[in-house]
């Protein structure tokens, strides 16, 4: 889950061309079922991300926004997750 929203984070800050710090302040899991197979990790949440960036170049203030990811085995959520994305301008 964390490298779901990690890479997904860091894109968009290449992206964006700033200079910036990404850290997780914290993270909640909720196991619904035994992932038994091929496990798929969704984000849907890139422009929550695209303006969380925004803000954190508007502002040079960290900023925090929590994320969800869901994870799949096929097509049905096995687990849910909300990580804390922490940014701040360098």
């Amino acid at each position: 889950a964390d490298t779901c929203v990690g890479l997904l984070a860091f894109e968009k800050i290449k992206q964006s061309q700033a200079n910036i710090h990404l850290i997780f302040k914290d993270f909640k899991a909720t196991f619904l079922k035994r992932a038994e197979g091929d496990t798929l990790f969704v984000c849907e949440e890139g422009e929550s991300i695209q303006n969380l960036i925004d803000d954190v170049v508007r502002t040079k203030e960290r900023a925090h926004k929590t994320i969800a990811v869901k994870a799949y085995v096929r097509n049905e959520v096995v687990a849910e997750f909300e990580l804390t994305l922490s940014l701040k301008v360098k």
